[in-house]
C-alpha cells in the first residue's frame, strides 16, 4: 500500500509539473508572437516615415528650379530647410522610433530572461523532489541519476510540442557552460571532501586504470571504428574521425558513476578505486580529444608522450594554487569573516581550473588536487564557522550542477536531430565494452603480480561493469566539429543514455550476484573506512609520508591551534563527513543525532573559544 502511495504522489508531481510547463510554454509564445507584433507595427510605421522623407528629398532634386533657392550661399540642389536639416528630421524621428523599439525589444529580452531562469529553477525544484521521491519508495536498483535523467526524457518530450522559442533556449545544451562552470565545480567537490590516505594508498592501481586503461580504450574503440568502416560493415569515417569518437567515449563520467556510487554506498574499495579511475581518466580523456582535434593524424602518438608533462604540470599547478591560499589564510586572520574565507576558498579553485585551461594543461587535474591538497592543510586554518558552512554549500553548488547535467542528457534526447546508423551504433557499443575489458582485466592481473593487496576478481567485474558514459563525453561530441560531425553527436548520445539505463539500473543486481556488500546508510565513517584500511594499508609507506607531513607541510601550511581545538577538528571532520548518510529512520535515531549534534556544537564552541584567546579582540563575533 505504501508502495502505491508514493508511486501515486510521484505521478501526481509529474503531470503537474507537466501541465505547468505546457501552460507556461504557451503564455510564452502568446506574449512572444505580441511582442513580435508590436515590434513589426512600429517597424512599418518608421519604414513610411522613411520613405515619405526620402520622395521628399528626391522629388525636391528633381523638380523644377525655383528663384528662391539660387539665393547666395543656398544650394541650388538642396530643398527649402536644407538636406541637413531634413536628414536631421529624418534622423531624429528614426531615432526616436528606434528608441522606442529598442525600449520594447529591451524589455522583451529582459521578460524572457526571467522566465528562462523561471523554468530552469521550476526545473530543478521537480527534479529535487523526485529525488525526494526515490529516496523515499527505497528502491535500490534505480538509482536517483537515472530517475532524473527519466525526468529530463519526459519534459523534453513535452518541450518538443512547445514552439516556444524561450523553451528552445532553456533545452540548448552548451558545451561551454559546462566545462567553465558545472565541471569545475562537481570536481572540485569531490576533491575536497575525498578520504585522502584511501586514495593515494591506491593510487597505483587508480593512475593505471586512468592512464593506460584510457589509452587503451581510445585505441581499441578508434581504431576499431576505423577497421569496421573499412569493411563495410559500417559507416566510414575517417581515421581522425574515429580516433576522436574514441577520445569521447573513453571517458568515464564521474558525475553518473560518483551519484550511483553514493546511493547504493557501495564496497569501500569498489567506489574509491572507481573515484579516482573516472577523475583522472577525464583528464586523459580530454588531453587525447584535444590532441586528436588540435593535431595531424601523423603527430598524434607524439603528442600521447606529453600527456605526462601535462599531468604533472597540473598536480603541480593545483598543489601550488592551494598552498598559496593556505599561506594566506594562516598569515591573514581572516576567521572573524566566514563570508571572506568562502570566497577565498571559492576564486583559488576556480583560478586553477581556469589558469590550468589557459596554460593548455589539465584544469580537470588541477582543481582536483587543489580540493584534496587545501583540505589537507588549508582547511584546518578556518574558522569554525566556515567549517560548518563550507562543505554542506560544496556539497549542494555540486549537487544542483549534477542535477541540471542529468536533467539536460535527458531533454537533449527529445531534441536532438538525429543522424542514425545501427551497425555504427551497434559497433560501438560492441568496443566499449570489450574496450573496457581490455583495460581492466589485464590491468588487474599485472598489478596483482606486484602490489600486495590483490584486486579480487568481483570488484575487477564490477569496475568493468562501471564504466558508464555520461554528460562529459556528450559536451565533448557537441564541442567536436567535422563533416560527421551530427553521426558522432547522435552515436555519442544514444551510447550514453544507453549506459547510463543499463549499467546504472544494472550495478545493484550485479552487486548483489557477486556477493559485494553495500553498506547501510546508518553506517559511521569509521566503519566504512576500515575494509579499505584493512585491505590497501602499506604502514612502512604511510609512515615515512606522516612523519614528514608532521614534521614539515603541516608546520608550514597550517595555522597553530591548541591541543583541544585540533581535536575538535577531526571529531567535527568525521561528524560533516559522515551527515550525508545519516537517515533518521525512527525516534531512537533522532534522539541519537540530537546527542550528536550537541556533542559536535560543544567541540565547535571550544574551538572557537580556543582560537578567540589567541586574538587580541577576541570577543568580537564574527563581521560577515
Amino acid at each position: 500500500m505504501k508502495f502505491f502511495y508514493n508511486k501515486s504522489i510521484s505521478f501526481i508531481i509529474v503531470v503537474t509539473l507537466a501541465i505547468l510547463f505546457l501552460q507556461l510554454s504557451f503564455a510564452s509564445e502568446l506574449n512572444s508572437n505580441n511582442n513580435n507584433n508590436n515590434n513589426n507595427n512600429n517597424n512599418n510605421e518608421v519604414n513610411n516615415k522613411i520613405n515619405n522623407q526620402e520622395l521628399f528629398l528626391v522629388s525636391s532634386k528633381l523638380g523644377p528650379t525655383d528663384n528662391k533657392q539660387h539665393k547666395v550661399g543656398v544650394n541650388p540642389t538642396v530643398p527649402p530647410g536644407g538636406v541637413t536639416g531634413g536628414s536631421s528630421s529624418h534622423t531624429n524621428t528614426t531615432e526616436s522610433s528606434s528608441g522606442d523599439d529598442g525600449g520594447q525589444g529591451a524589455l522583451s529580452n529582459q521578460q524572457d530572461a526571467n522566465t528562462i531562469i523561471f523554468i530552469v529553477l521550476f526545473i530543478l525544484t521537480g527534479a529535487v523532489l523526485i529525488v525526494y521521491v526515490v529516496i523515499k519508495m527505497d528502491i535500490p536498483f534505480i538509482p536517483e541519476s537515472v530517475a532524473i535523467v527519466t525526468y529530463g526524457i519526459l519534459l523534453g518530450v513535452i518541450f518538443r510540442f512547445s514552439y516556444s522559442h524561450i523553451v528552445k533556449q532553456v533545452v540548448n545544451f552548451n558545451p561551454e557552460s559546462f566545462f567553465l562552470f558545472i565541471l569545475p565545480t562537481i570536481i572540485f567537490e569531490t576533491g575536497f571532501s575525498l578520504p585522502k590516505t584511501d586514495f593515494f594508498q591506491n593510487i597505483v592501481p587508480i593512475l593505471s586504470f586512468a592512464i593506460f586503461g584510457t589509452i587503451i580504450t581510445f585505441l581499441s574503440v578508434g581504431f576499431g571504428i576505423y577497421t569496421v568502416g573499412k569493411s563495410g560493415v559500417s559507416v566510414i569515417l575517417s581515421l581522425k574521425d574515429s580516433l576522436a569518437f574514441g577520445a569521447i567515449i573513453s571517458s568515464t563520467d564521474p558525475v553518473c558513476t560518483l551519484a550511483i556510487f553514493q546511493a547504493l554506498n557501495v564496497d569501500p574499495l569498489l567506489y574509491m578505486l572507481v573515484l579516482g579511475e573516472s577523475i583522472l581518466n577525464d583528464a586523459a580523456s580530454i588531453f587525447l580529444y584535444r590532441v586528436v582535434e588540435q593535431t595531424s593524424t601523423h603527430d598524434i602518438i607524439i603528442s600521447c608522450a606529453m600527456f605526462l608533462v601535462v599531468g604533472l604540470g597540473s598536480v603541480v599547478l593545483g598543489v601550488v594554487m592551494a598552498v598559496l591560499l593556505s599561506l594566506i589564510l594562516k598569515w591573514v586572520n581572516i576567521g572573524k569573516f566566514p563570508a571572506l574565507e568562502t570566497i577565498f576558498m571559492v576564486m583559488f579553485s576556480y583560478m586553477s581550473y581556469v589558469l590550468a585551461n589557459a596554460l593548455d594543461i589539465s584544469g580537470v587535474l588541477a582543481v582536483f588536487f587543489f580540493g584534496i591538497t587545501f583540505n589537507q592543510y588549508g582547511a584546518y586554518s578556518l574558522s569554525p564557522y566556515t567549517k560548518l558552512t563550507s562543505r554542506q554549500l560544496f556539497r549542494t553548488a555540486a549537487f544542483i550542477c549534477e542535477t541540471a547535467v542529468f536533467i539536460y542528457m535527458g531533454m537533449s534526447l527529445s531534441f536532438h536531430e538525429f543522424t542514425f546508423d545501427i551497425g555504427l551504433f551497434s559497433w560501438s557499443l560492441f568496443f566499449t565494452v570489450v574496450s573496457r575489458a581490455l583495460a581492466i582485466f589485464p590491468m588487474c592481473l599485472i598489478l596483482n603480480r606486484f602490489i600486495k593487496n590483490k584486486i579480487p576478481w568481483t570488484i575487477q567485474i564490477a569496475i568493468w561493469f562501471a564504466g558508464l558514459r555520461g554528460a562529459f563525453a556528450f559536451a565533448l561530441s557537441i564541442d567536436y566539429v567535422s563533416p560527421q560531425t551530427q553521426l558522432i553527436r547522435t552515436n555519442t548520445l544514444l551510447v550514453v543514455i544507453f549506459t547510463i539505463f543499463v549499467f546504472g539500473i544494472g550495478t545493484y543486481p550485479l552487486l548483489k550476484v557477486l556477493g559485494i556488500k553495500t553498506s547501510s546508510s546508518d553506517q559511521s565513517l569509521d566503519n566504512i573506512s576500515k575494509p579499505l584500511n584493512k585491505v590497501t594499508k602499506n604502514k612502512e609507506r604511510s609512515q615515512i609520508y606522516q612523519s614528514i607531513d608532521d614534521k614539515y607541510f603541516k608546520v608550514w601550511f597550517r595555522k597553530k591551534m591548541p591541543p583541544l581545538a585540533t581535536e575538535a577538528i577531526e571529531i567535527f571532520e568525521k561528524l560533516v563527513a559522515s551527515s550525508h548518510d545519516l537517515e533518521l529512520e525512527s525516534v531512537e535515531d533522532s534522539k541519537i543525532y540530537s546527542n550528536v549534534s550537541s556533542h559536535r556544537n560543544a567541540k565547535q564552541q571550544n574551538l572557537f573559544d580556543d582560537e578567540a584567546s589567541l586574538d587580541d579582540d577576541h570577543d568580537e563575533k564574527p563581521l560577515i
